[in-house]
């Protein structure tokens, strides 16, 4: 692990710092899903294509374009699976993308099958009349979604040249890299990365600790009408450096929930919640830290700040950390940085605040002092705070 001395720091417009880890540099597989799913993702991965897959493809008898055989699995090279559902608009665009990779791959060995359910085929056959899809296209009754534990529309799964099911329900933005680093692989270089590879998500598992360990509350079932949040006045939004994509006036792109709990386990049900991602090793982190404290002591009833760790660090040493400091305010971890990857962060400390209907009303550096002004703003208009309820 590289020690802290070895971090960057930055000075933005000189109000905020924050911290740039060097294992942010490195290009990563995002993994979509949580919780039992994921698990069973990565159950799957490093493994053999599983048998229930190769008998059901050799099964299937409907195909747009030219049929691929199971034989393509285990031929040496890259295969990238991808589910869609020709009524979700993600999943249209998937299949676009299938199609550019494999024309700009198909001669270095990628092979692509595309899965369709039952459900809205006709769609399908209406475009390849049109001569609008070039990839190979199966009718899927559900046997072929369920051996690879498919859960939602669009899910990929890459196959490398060892014939391994490498990586199993990645994330849309992860697919290019994927099969970039598949394809540079011999099948005997796959077998030795695939083997390494799955040696580090358990290393990655066991840090997180037990499944129980590892449900964090959710925000629950928003407290007032959809009507009610849109007429707020919510706080403007950061227009400053974020070191993160902006997700300000969207969802966590990722739900809250898997993370395991440093501190007491509570529940977030009608709270605006806090996330502040930081580590120790981070000196405007810590900086910061007296701030938030402040701020969830002044508002214990309807603030819940999280603080998220697991950037580079072990659990241990998070935990340690905390145990060591007085503050107020909830502690997380999460070796996978679930929802840090999937926001992009690129330097800490990174705040997002949410309203109580899961919506991320500003997101920042905690040390801008806007942070403590949008909190306070949420906090006063918030619907679904229990102080700002009629009656």
């Amino acid at each position: 692990m590289p020690a802290p001395s070895a971090r960057r720091l930055l000075a933005v417009a000189g109000l905020t710092i924050a911290c740039v880890p060097l294992l942010a540099m490195a290009p990563k597989i995002s993994r979509e899903g949580d919780g039992a799913h994921r698990e069973k993702m990565s159950a799957m991965e490093a493994q053999p294509v599983p048998a229930e897959m190769i008998e059901t493809l050799d099964g299937l008898s409907e195909w747009v374009n030219e049929p691929v055989t199971s034989e393509t699995l285990t031929a040496g090279g890259v295969v990238a699976i991808a589910f869609i559902d020709s009524g979700n608009g993600a999943s249209m665009t998937m299949l676009n993308s299938m199609t550019r990779l494999m024309r700009k791959n198909s001669e270095k060995g990628l092979s692509v099958i595309v899965v369709h359910p039952e459900a809205g085929w006709d769609r399908i056959e209406e475009l390849a009349e049109n001569n609008r899809i070039r990839v190979p296209v199966v009718r899927d009754s559900g046997a072929l979604a369920e051996a690879l534990g498919v859960d939602n529309d669009p899910d990929v799964y890459l196959i490398d040249r060892a014939g391994l099911l490498r990586y199993a329900d990645i994330h849309s933005r992860s697919v290019d890299i994927g099969i970039a680093t598949l394809l540079r692989e011999t099948p005997e270089r796959a077998a030795k990365n695939a083997a390494k590879e799955a040696q580090i998500r358990r290393i990655a598992m066991e840090e997180d600790g037990p499944a129980s360990e590892r449900e964090s509350s959710t925000m629950g079932a928003p407290a007032a009408s959809p009507e009610a949040y849109d007429q707020a006045s919510w706080p403007a939004h950061n227009r400053g450096r974020l070191n993160a994509t902006n997700f300000q006036g969207r969802t966590l792109p990722v739900r809250l929930g898997g993370e395991r709990w440093i501190t007491e386990k509570q529940d977030l049900t009608g709270k605006v919640v806090v996330l502040d991602f930081w580590a120790v090793w981070c000196p405007p982190c810590r900086q910061a830290m007296p701030g938030l404290d402040r701020l969830q002591k002044s508002n214990p009833n309807d603030l819940a700040i999280l603080g998220i760790g697991g950037q580079s660090e072990s659990f241990e040493k998070v935990r340690d950390y905390v145990r060591k400091t007085n503050h107020s305010y909830g502690q997380l971890y999460d070796g996978r940085q679930r929802i840090y990857k999937a926001m992009s962060v690129r330097a800490i400390p990174h705040v997002v605040v949410l309203s109580t209907d899961g919506v991320i009303r500003w997101q920042g550096n905690p040390l801008d002092p806007n942070f403590n002004r949008a909190v306070e703003q949420v906090l006063e208009v918030d619907p679904g705070v229990s102080r700002n309820r009629e009656g």
